[in-house]
């Protein structure tokens, strides 16, 4: 994204190089039920899953602005969600009940350095394991204006009941 306005709902996205998503400039990215897997098993990775700044220019940078609800943002890094602000610009983010993988300890009303519980990493599945810590955890979105259209079943079309699991797959 480059200073863009974007709606994910229901993804799975994982092991895309070094970015699962690389959103500059600012803009407003409202995620939601997604699960962002960064393992990369084959090669190298030096940078986070998500990685979100308000930078756009030497001279330029806008507002940016977050909304993380219910979704797996993990991986092999130590730290799988960088938001960066580099101006003064706002930068206002509103993260909850996201599982993440990080070094900022500042991430409140979320679940930090926790194993999500994927079916089997090795092979790409990252589907919840029956003990998986994501299972029950969401965060109720059936008052979301989203919520008909994308939220109320999972990547599968299976329905979500809330608590519902964090992540684009539901677990009964």
């Amino acid at each position: 994204g480059y200073h863009s306005e974007m709606l994910a709902f229901n993804n799975l996205m994982y092991n895309c190089g070094n970015y699962l998503i690389y959103a500059t400039g600012g803009g407003t990215y409202n995620f939601k039920q997604n699960t962002f897997a960064g393992y990369n098993i084959d090669f190298p990775r030096k940078t986070a899953a998500l990685s979100f700044s308000d930078y756009l220019s030497n001279k330029a940078y806008n507002d940016l602005y977050i909304e993380l609800t219910n979704n797996i943002i993990y991986g092999s890094l130590g730290n799988e969600l960088d938001i960066q602000k580099k101006s003064t610009a706002s930068v206002r983010y509103n993260l909850i009940n996201n599982l993440i993988k990080t070094t900022n300890t500042g991430f409140n009303n979320n679940f930090l350095n926790i194993n999500p519980g994927f079916m089997a990493v090795d092979s790409e599945n990252f589907e919840l394991a029956d003990n998986s810590f994501a299972v029950k955890k969401g965060y109720n979105l059936s008052a979301d204006p989203h919520y008909t259209s994308y939220l109320s079943t999972d990547i599968k079309g299976i329905k979500r009941i809330y608590p519902s699991a964090l992540g684009c797959y539901e677990k009964k």
